[in-house]
């Protein structure tokens, strides 16, 4: 088995390690978290299905519609942690905005609806990016152990993954970056397992008292 297969076989297997930690720890959550791990399933099942199409046009609908969920679903779930209203005043129009570029970047920009966007994927990037790393900025001002905070961990994996993913999605629909995948792989590997300790913290918690 070569580089690129191993990493990507292990990247599949490894989706599923924070889901069923989030199913285990289902009952101690609060909404959010519950969210959350629907998310990685989402994303799980996606990885899973691809594979076995046949059709490249499928597959591609499949990333679309999993790329325009994502970043305004990942601006909402930051957002709850975020506690300065007039930033949070801004989450809604970002993600607005993040649903808007998605349909300008494939349905304009782009010469085919069903192209990858270099700009979309590198935009909608830094803006989780940045998001999260402004909520750990925040939140190792203001809090004292926050190895004990599940959102520190949340924000670490998310923030750790679109940082780095950013860069390689520079060279989207290129060569180089299938020859390069497994290094994205690897990024994703262990961004889920810092998910997945981000709901280990959770279990060493009370079980959730509100939704919010």
């Amino acid at each position: 088995m070569d580089t690129y297969k191993f990493f990507s076989y292990a990247s599949n297997i490894v989706e599923a390690v924070p889901v069923i930690a989030g199913i285990v720890f289902y009952k101690k959550e609060k909404t959010k978290y519950r969210l959350f791990m629907f998310y990685l399933l989402y994303g799980f099942l996606t990885d899973t299905v691809k594979p076995f199409l046949t059709s490249d046009v499928m597959n591609r609908i499949i990333n679309h519609i999993y790329s325009l969920i994502e970043t305004p679903f990942l601006l909402w779930f930051i957002g709850q942690g975020i506690t300065n209203k007039k930033i949070k005043a801004l989450v809604l129009p970002a993600m607005i905005l993040s649903v808007l570029l998605w349909f300008y970047c494939h349905f304009i920009h782009e010469t085919s609806a069903l192209k990858f966007s270099a700009l979309y994927d590198n935009v909608s990037c830094l803006l989780v990016a940045a998001a999260a790393a402004y909520s750990l900025l925040i939140m190792t001002h203001d809090e004292t152990n926050i190895a004990a905070l599940p959102d520190f961990w949340f924000l670490t994996g998310i923030f750790f993954y679109f940082f780095i993913a950013g860069f390689l999605f520079n060279f989207i629909e290129s060569d180089l970056l299938k020859r390069v995948w497994f290094i994205h792989n690897i990024i994703s590997i262990l961004s889920l397992l810092i998910l997945t300790k981000a709901f280990f913290v959770i279990g060493k918690q009370q079980p959730a008292t509100s939704n919010r």
